[in-house]
């Protein structure tokens, strides 16, 4: 009974912690949006939340630098057969 009790002694320290780590960060990027830098604002509003994207290696829309790959090739007419 007394490895239980710690047991779960430890785990509510645990997540103790983590609560209070999150809020303290949550406080902190609050604080950081107010008085940010507009560098960094207009950096994130760039990225959004494709960062692949932004280097070109996710699929969906085409990239800005690929190649247009022009009309689709045209099969060559078979002769008709009497």
């Amino acid at each position: 009974m007394q490895r239980v009790r710690v047991g779960l002694t430890g785990l509510a320290v645990v997540l103790i912690i983590i609560a209070l780590t999150t809020a303290l960060f949550s406080t902190l990027d609050r604080q950081a949006g107010v008085t940010g830098n507009e560098a960094d604002a207009t950096a994130e509003k760039k990225s959004g939340d494709e960062p692949l994207a932004d280097l070109g290696m996710a699929p969906g829309a085409p990239g800005e630098n690929q190649a247009d790959p022009g009309p689709p090739p045209v099969a060559p007419a078979l002769p008709e057969q009497p």
